[in-house]
């Protein structure tokens, strides 16, 4: 006899339907005198419909949403699919990490998506692919560029051609090592996303490589005439400690809730493990994101929240358009532990050079009038306490 689903269907045996990442299927159970019943999976879920109600209704930093991207995979597929990181070689792990000096009067916030605006990288989605490692490095390539061409050059970097010809110790898309991605922008090179574009995150593979380390000429796979002059490199990789700059990578464990953040200031809410919950609900990845700025704003505690501003590989569908806010300066995350920067090689492109040379120009300028604002502003305190020092000695 057929199986009765909760919302009243019946099934034939053999037959059944699926609950987020949960096939469910009727069954004959022969030990039951042949009675027919449901046998499901019973899989962790990406998606937790009670674990938004329970963040949605607490008092936390940040919102979480459903996202139709995501639903039906189980936890340990988003981690095997949408993460993709590996942990540093031991080679960049001994690296010592390059202090960066304190600033004095650093302002309380820095968003470039305003600065720059239509100047960066754009958020992209790797799709059923583990490519952060790729998305990031290209990103944060791309975003080098347009700021230190103070906005001239605005040229995106190709993901797919780390992910297909990028091969040393490196698994395509089933992950890979941001270091090693590095090191091979700086000695190969990267080419732009209109010579290569990203098509893994449709076809899930990583693809054969389709452009050779020493090509001189042809075509790209995109159709286009290569030019050779448009294979960008990369200084040394170096890691960052103290203040973090912007526009670097930045590898982060991932935990169960994050997938299902939308808005606020991202802290691990720990509610698995609160709810008792065994091991393989609370199952964890690491993953490469772009910090991009910072800022700080009023929590409902009266508290100032300090946060980062980060960039995803998870389509603009996910988070705050793409990008994620995240607790800044508490190791939220590990997002502080491992932070790889790298300076831009040579631009071999007249027209580019042009470009970077006006970009230069106008950022000395830029300079030059701003310390001017301060010295007269300078100026103007030290009158303002004169005359003020005058009438007290009348």
């Amino acid at each position: 006899e057929p199986c009765q689903a909760p919302d009243g269907r019946e099934y034939p045996v053999g037959e059944g339907y699926t609950e987020n990442c949960n096939r469910c299927t009727c069954e004959v159970n022969y030990l039951l005198s042949g009675q027919s019943e449901w046998r499901c999976t019973d899989d962790v879920c990406l998606i937790r419909p009670e674990l938004i109600r329970e963040i949605n209704d607490g008092s936390y930093s940040w919102r979480a949403s459903n996202y139709s991207s995501l639903w039906g995979l189980t936890l340990a597929e988003g981690i095997r699919y949408r993460l993709g990181t590996f942990p540093l070689s031991k080679a960049a792990q001994a690296m010592y990490p390059i202090p960066v000096p304190a600033v004095d009067n650093l302002p309380e916030s820095y968003d470039p998506r305003e600065i720059w605006k239509g100047k960066l990288h754009p958020i992209q989605d790797q799709g059923n692919c583990a490519s952060s490692w790729a998305h990031s490095s290209a990103a944060v390539v791309t975003d080098r560029l347009a700021h230190m061409s103070f906005g001239y050059i605005t040229t995106h970097m190709s993901a797919q051609h780390l992910l297909s010809c990028n091969t040393n110790r490196q698994m395509g898309c089933q992950g890979g090592h941001v270091d090693t991605a590095w090191r091979y922008i700086w000695h190969k090179g990267i080419v732009t996303e209109d010579c290569y574009p990203y098509t893994s995150g449709t076809t899930n593979e990583t693809g054969a490589c389709l452009l050779s380390d020493d090509q001189d000429g042809g075509f790209c796979p995109s159709g286009i005439r290569f030019d050779k002059n448009k294979r960008y490199h990369v200084t040394p990789p170096y890691r960052v400690a103290g203040v973090v700059r912007v526009f670097v990578a930045a590898i982060m464990q991932v935990r169960e809730d994050f997938y299902m953040y939308r808005s606020g200031v991202y802290r691990h809410a720990g509610l698995s493990r609160g709810r008792g919950e065994s091991g393989k609900f609370r199952q964890t990845g690491f993953h490469s994101v772009r910090i991009m700025g910072w800022g700080a704003e009023n929590a409902s505690t009266g508290e100032t929240d300090k946060y980062w501003i980060c960039a995803n590989s998870w389509g603009t569908e996910w988070g705050e358009n793409g990008y994620f806010r995240i607790a800044r300066g508490v190791m939220e995350s590990q997002i502080e532990k491992t932070v790889i920067g790298t300076m831009l090689g040579d631009i071999r492109d007249d027209e580019q050079q042009e470009q970077l040379a006006r970009g230069i120009s106008e950022r000395y300028k830029a300079l030059k009038e701003s310390r001017s604002r301060l010295g007269r502003h300078r100026r103007r305190r030290h009158h303002r306490a004169r005359r003020e020092a005058n009438l007290l000695l009348r």
